[in-house]
């Protein structure tokens, strides 16, 4: 708890990516419509529109990021950008020993090589 450790949740390292489609348009995928007049109204979309997934870190020290994903995120380009770009950074941070890692659930950051990084990497 934070009574007992003041200082926990600034130890934690917020993690999360977003997708951003790469054309003149909103992604409308959380808006929600209500009509009187046309309670069904479709929204058409384009299919396979270029897109561009976003990664991104805060805590209490800064910010870290952005790394850009131009493929999808999969295990082995996520400890990729772990391994060679994300972990140097912060290892060379002072607070580096006591920071928490904080990410979702989404499957690439669970396949056994992430798991194994960031085992490694983080003591907790």
């Amino acid at each position: 708890s934070t009574q007992e450790n003041p200082t926990l949740l600034d130890r934690i390292l917020w993690t999360d990516e977003s997708t951003f489609e790469v054309n003149d348009r909103v992604n409308r995928h959380n808006c929600v419509y209500w009509s009187d007049t046309n309670p069904h109204l479709i929204i058409e979309q384009e299919l396979n529109v270029p897109r561009l997934i976003i990664w991104g870190g805060i805590w209490s020290n800064g910010v870290v990021g952005p790394y850009f994903f131009e493929d999808n995120v999969a295990s082995q380009n996520y400890v990729r950008m772990l391994k060679d770009t994300i972990v140097p950074h912060l290892q060379a941070h002072p607070a580096f020993q006591t920071m928490i890692w904080q990410q979702g659930g989404a499957p690439p950051h669970y396949g056994q090589v992430v798991r194994y990084l960031l085992d490694d990497t983080f003591l907790d």
